[in-house]
This record gives C-alpha cells, sequence and structure tokens, in this order.
C-alpha cells in the first residue's frame, strides 16, 4: 500500500526531514516533544532494519535514534551545584582539560603594593565581583586587592578584637565574606559590594585557624585552640558544636573533598581528621608526625587528593580521602617555610612562602616540588588564593608587599570553580 493512501503530504514531509537529519546526523536525531510523533520512529526502525537507509543504529529500540542530552558544564552552574559531591565528576573534567593546557613557561613571582605593618593578614577570600578580601590579623584596616590593576586599597576598620585577629576566612552562599576568629570568638561579616562590616559571637566556641564551606551551606572553622568542633550557621548566626579535639593548635586550614567532606590539615594535631557535613561527626584517621608546626593550609589537585604546605615538617603531605590515608614526600630542608598552597589552573599546586627563601612549585602527578626564584622569609605572606586572571595572589604578614605569583598557565578556571569551597579558603 502507498504511503499516499495512509499520510498526508505534510506528514510526508516532516518524515522526509527527520530520515534526511538522521542520515546526516548518523542515525541521532532529537526526541520529539509531541508524542504522536512515535510513529515516525516506528518509520525509521521498520527502514533500519530492512538497511533502506543504511542506518547504523541498533534497529532495535527507539533509543538507537535518540541524541543523549549532554549534562551542562560545571561552568554554568551556581557555587552551591558546584560543591555538591554529585557535581564532582564534571569539575574533575574541567580541571582536567585546563591543566592539560600546559604552562607558557616557567613560573615567576612579584610583588606590589605597601601592607599596613606588621603581623598585617592571614589568608584571604575571592568576593563575586573578582577582588580579593585579606583577613586582618592585626591590620588595622580591612583591604580590597583588585588583580587587574594590581592595586591594594584600604576600606575600613575591623572590629575591635585582640591581635592575632582572624585567620583565614569563607564565601558564604549569600556572596557575604566571614573571617574565621584565632584569638577569641568573634566572627566579622563583610558585604564585598557594600563594604559594610558586622561581627558575631555564637556561644561557645572558642579560636579557629581556617575554615571551609561545607556542601550544606554551612562553615567548619578548624580547631586551633578549641576542643571541639563546630559548624556555623551564616544565616541565623548560630553554632553547632560536635567532636573532640585536643586543642592544642590541632589543625591550620582545611580543604573540601571530592566526596563532600572535608579534611582538616594537621599542625600541631597529631592526627588526620574528615569532617562529614552532613552529619556532624568529626573521625580521626592516620598518625602524623609528632612534632610541632607540621603543615599549614591545603589544595585539593585535579586527582582529587589534597596536598599539605610543609610548614616545619620538612615535607609535603598528600592526603587520599578516598583510601583515608596520609603520605609525605619531597624533603626540604627549611623550617616555617610555607603558609597555604593555591591550585593553579596547570594543575600544579604554589605554596606561600613564610619564612621559606624560595618560591615553589609542587606536582601532584609526580609527587615532586620544583624550586625556583628567591623569597625574603621572615613570615613574609600568609595564604593565596587563584584570580580570574589566572594569577595567585599573596597576602603580606611581615613582608610589607602583596604576592603574585604567576604560574604562567595556559589555561584558566571559570568563575563557579574560582569561588566555590574548593578554592576559596585558607
Amino acid at each position: 500500500m502507498g504511503f499516499g493512501n495512509s499520510f498526508s503530504r505534510p506528514f510526508l514531509f516532516a518524515i522526509s526531514l527527520l530520515v534526511e537529519m538522521a542520515i546526516l546526523g548518523g542515525c541521532k536525531i532529537e526526541a520529539p516533544s509531541d508524542p504522536s510523533q512515535e510513529v515516525i520512529f516506528d518509520f525509521l526502525i521498520y527502514n533500519c532494519r530492512s538497511n533502506a537507509l543504511g542506518f547504523g543504529g541498533d534497529c532495535v529500540s527507539r533509543s538507537s535514534f535518540f541524541k543523549p542530552s549532554e549534562e551542562p558544564s560545571i561552568c554554568s552552574e551556581t557555587m552551591d551545584t558546584v560543591i555538591q559531591p554529585s557535581s564532582w565528576s564534571r569539575l574533575q573534567n574541567e580541571l582536567k582539560k585546563q591543566a592539560a593546557l600546559g604552562s607558557s613557561g616557567p613560573p615567576t613571582a612579584s610583588t606590589f603594593g605597601v601592607s599596613p605593618g606588621p603581623i598585617a593578614f592571614s589568608g584571604g577570600v575571592l568576593a563575586r565581583n573578582g577582588k580579593i578580601y585579606p583577613m586582618p590579623t592585626a591590620s588595622n584596616n580591612f583591604v580590597e586587592i583588585d588583580p587587574e590593576a594590581r592595586t591594594a586599597t584600604p576600606f575600613a576598620t575591623p572590629p575591635t578584637i585582640a591581635a592575632p585577629g582572624w585567620f583565614g576566612g569563607v564565601l558564604s552562599l549569600d556572596g557575604t565574606i566571614h573571617g574565621i576568629p584565632l584569638n577569641g570568638t568573634m566572627f566579622f561579616e563583610l558585604n564585598p559590594v557594600t563594604q559594610a562590616i558586622g561581627s558575631y559571637e555564637p556561644s561557645g566556641l572558642l579560636p579557629y585557624a581556617g575554615g571551609v564551606l561545607g556542601p550544606n551551606g554551612k562553615i567548619f572553622p578548624l580547631p586551633s585552640l578549641s576542643t571541639s568542633f563546630a559548624s556555623v550557621d551564616t544565616s541565623v548566626y548560630a553554632k553547632s558544636v560536635f567532636g573532640v579535639s585536643p586543642g592544642n593548635s590541632d589543625y591550620a586550614g582545611g580543604v573540601l573533598a571530592p566526596n563532600g567532606k572535608i579534611y582538616g590539615i594537621p599542625n600541631r594535631g597529631n592526627v588526620f581528621v574528615e569532617i562529614d557535613p552532613q552529619t556532624n561527626t568529626a573521625t580521626t584517621f592516620g598518625a602524623a608526625p609528632g612534632i610541632s608546626f607540621k603543615w599549614v593550609g591545603g589544595a585539593i589537585a585535579p586527582n582529587g587528593k589534597i596536598y599539605g604546605m610543609s610548614q616545619s615538617a620538612l615535607a609535603f603531605v598528600e592526603i587520599d580521602p578516598i583510601a583515608r590515608t596520609a603520605s609525605v614526600f619531597e624533603l626540604i630542608l627549611e623550617t616555617n617555610a610555607y603558609a597555604g598552597g593555591v591550585l593553579a589552573p596547570n594543575g600544579k599546586i604554589y605554596g606561600i612562602p613564610f619564612d621559606a627563601t624560595r618560591f615553589v612549585e609542587v606536582d601532584p602527578e609526580t609527587k615532586t616540588a620544583t624550586f625556583f626564584g628567591a623569597a625574603p622569609g621572615g613570615g613574609a605572606w600568609s595564604g593565596g588564593i587563584l584570580a580570574p586572571n589566572g594569577k595567585i595572589y599573596g597576602f603580606p604578614y611581615n613582608s610589607g608587599v602583596y604576592l603574585e605569583i604567576d604560574p604562567k598557565a595556559n589555561g584558566k578556571l571559570c568563575n563557579p570553580i574560582l569561588l566555590s569551597a574548593y578554592l576559596n579558603k585558607y
């Protein structure tokens, strides 16, 4: 029976178009939004089986003719979505894609601006406006760093707190910045848009050193002198205390891992710790060397592992969140060496020199360190942040100047990744 007796001309035209699309597109066409068009797919399957059109599909199911929908790029997601464990595979693919582009040359380091006095800052936070805000330790002013202009502009006085004031900060989901108290219990809240400053003191908290935003949107500070772990809900300025920490400058900074858990970087603490934001539990594992001031700050790598920067451990440390193991590598002979590490688009991690007299590039894939340039020592900088321009900015502790490290990376990381808790913390 001829098709003309059963189908209208417009319908036949639609079929011919779909057939042509299938041939040109390798038999993969978009599924119709109108269920009544399913007969078209029956027609295609019939012709596929008869090999009349030379299809390469499986000739069995309609799914053979459907073009699978692609997942959206991680760079199109919100900061909240980026830090969910379910998004890690897309994030990891983007990190590896940019890292594969390599570097155009060896890394360089330079300085700019003038810092307001000694023991000025410890860590900083990248805001949505592309500016960076160092966390005042003993500085009398907040400062806004413009990476493009290479300027550092003071703008406000921190809340009254005895020095050292704050160590590290966190960008919350609403775009405000929260400073982590190193001495006392007072957090500050900075609005980068209005430059307004507020403060709050959740009861029962003792000093912390660094913090990380969890996938649930709460801040998890890392215990310094505190005897417990905590989560802070910035929407109501309230805290929850959980777990037990020995309370002897245990940790200095933390890192969010692909499994949604946070790993503290041992400073004086003799064990590693895994914090589960969903259950408010802290589980220790492994054994760290029994020396003080082991590591300060860490960074996630494209391989999903965490790398701690040597302060006086005389080596770097690799933490595997899946296996819950830690191993040291690359002997270095300097004490109080580095304070913080930052992942660059080329997949390498750059330590921020404290007393170290050289800059360092850590390759997570080979577990090797390459030293370059000359650093002043003397507690120069503390903490660093990757900016949208692909460069890393370190914050003056005693150096009196701001630091810019250019990894010479060919790739760039998009804003949702830069702003995320994976990178934007101490």
